[in-house]
Order: structure tokens, then C-alpha cells, then sequence
């Protein structure tokens, strides 16, 4: 008998106890491809999950810079409308004004200046309502009473005053100021 081989019966039994683990198998394999395919996905969720708040902060904030861009432009369009309206409010005042004056017309001029003698020289002329002033420079002082009769004679002027006379700082002459009252329908 010595070609006896021995069998154990409790080979099965006598086993360890336990997962055994052959990195070989098809199963080991499959279960570790699944696990490094969830770790991924587990890992690609949170940071999906991140940038998407990341993104929803930055659209926040360009959204509030947007709103801050578009509230200076209205801003900025709102004060050069005022500004249009209220120079639109000053033109439309002086143009009503304009309309209301009355303007000297050509004969009422022409009336005055008749009454001017030649060797009387107007430096200035002015007009406010019906008082009319005159700043005239004379030759000699008869050229201001000649002056001062002229324009009394051609009926546009009541009240006709030779406020001052005084000689030039030359002596050459004198310089002569004028004032009156156009006569009502003197300026239509």
C-alpha cells in the first residue's frame, strides 16, 4: 500500500473563514471598475455642483453691474432730458417775449433822426419801454439846444430832457445826454 494518497475530508472546514479575495477574477475586477466609476461620479457631481453655484454668484454680480451700468445711463438720459426741458422752457419764455415786444419799426427811427442836426454825433442809443436816452457828442453847446429843439419838433417825444452837458476831456467839444417819453403810437 504505499501508493495511498490521503484524502481530507475537512479541507472545506478547515478552511479561513472570510472573503478571499483573488485580484484575478473577473468579479474583483468588475467591482473595482464600478467603484472607481461611482468615486468619479460622486466626485464629478460635487464639483459640478460647486461651479454651478460659482456661476450663479459671478451671473449675480455682472447681473447687479448691469443694472448699475444701465441705472448711470438712465441717469445720464434723464438729466439731459431735464436739462432739453428746461432749456426748452427758457426758449419758448424768450421767444414769447420776443413775439410780445414791440419793435421800433424803420419810421419811428427815421423820425427821430430827422430831428438830429448834422453836427450832432449819436455814441449811444437806448430804448427801454417808452424812455428813450441818447448820448450824443456836439461841437459846440448851440448844437445841443439845436439837438434838444429838433427832436421836440417831430412829435415822437414828449417830456424831452437835456440831462447833462460836459465838455470833452480834449476840449473839442461836448458830450450831451438826452432823455424822453415816446408819445403813445409813437413806436407802432
Amino acid at each position: 500500500m504505499d501508493n495511498m494518497n490521503d484524502y481530507n475530508f475537512f479541507s472545506g472546514y478547515q478552511r479561513k473563514k472570510g472573503i478571499q479575495i483573488n485580484p484575478g477574477s473577473p468579479l474583483f475586477i468588475s467591482v473595482i471598475i464600478v467603484l472607481v466609476c461611482a468615486g468619479i461620479s460622486a466626485f464629478l457631481v460635487v464639483k459640478n455642483n460647486a461651479l454651478e453655484k460659482e456661476i450663479a454668484e459671478m451671473s449675480a454680480r455682472a447681473e447687479s453691474i448691469k443694472v448699475s451700468q444701465e441705472y448711470t445711463q438712465a441717469n445720464n438720459i434723464q438729466n439731459s432730458l431735464d436739462a432739453m426741458k428746461q432749456y426748452d422752457s427758457g426758449a419758448s419764455i424768450a421767444l414769447e417775449n420776443f413775439y410780445s415786444c414791440n419793435l421800433l419799426n424803420t419810421e419811428l427811427i427815421t423820425g427821430l433822426f430827422a430831428g438830429i442836426p448834422s453836427s450832432v454825433r449819436i455814441s449811444s442809443f437806448s430804448m427801454d419801454s417808452l424812455n428813450v436816452t441818447m448820448t450824443c457828442s456836439l461841437t459846440s453847446r448851440k448844437a445841443a439846444s439845436e439837438l434838444l429843439l429838433g427832436l421836440k419838433g417831430t412829435n415822437l417825444l414828449y417830456d424831452v430832457r437835456l440831462s447833462s452837458v460836459s465838455s470833452n476831456q480834449d476840449g473839442t467839444g461836448s458830450v450831451a445826454i438826452i432823455s424822453g417819453v415816446l408819445k403813445e403810437g409813437g413806436a407802432e
